[in-house]
């Protein structure tokens, strides 16, 4: 079960789109977790599996890194969203999500 998230950046034009967060019921067999991630070399944000080995820009091909929205409890699940996480593009401003849907 997961969440679908619409995300912009609040300064640029260039960083907007939807990612679905979470993992679903086929878990176990696909081990997919897809989060949110930014280069920053070339300014792209896109969604990546987290449980890949290496996980590139799709752009540049360089090393990406997850763009943590999410407070994490003692377990490891996230719970509520933490701002400001600063837009790897223009790095002034602030990449918004907004809730638009549940999946599984």
């Amino acid at each position: 079960m997961g969440y679908i998230y619409q995300f912009n950046c609040t300064k640029c034009t260039k960083v907007e789109g939807e990612v679905f967060y979470g993992i679903g019921m086929k878990y176990p067999e696909n081990s997919i977790d897809t989060r949110l991630h930014g280069c920053n070399d070339c300014g792209e944000v896109f969604p990546r599996n987290i449980n890949k080995r290496f996980n590139r820009c799709p752009k540049c091909k360089k090393k990406s890194f997850e763009l943590k929205f999410h407070k994490v409890d003692e377990i490891g699940f996230w719970k509520e969203l933490k701002t400001p996480v600063n837009c790897p593009n223009c790095k002034e401003g602030i990449i918004q999500l907004e809730v638009i849907g549940n999946w599984d």
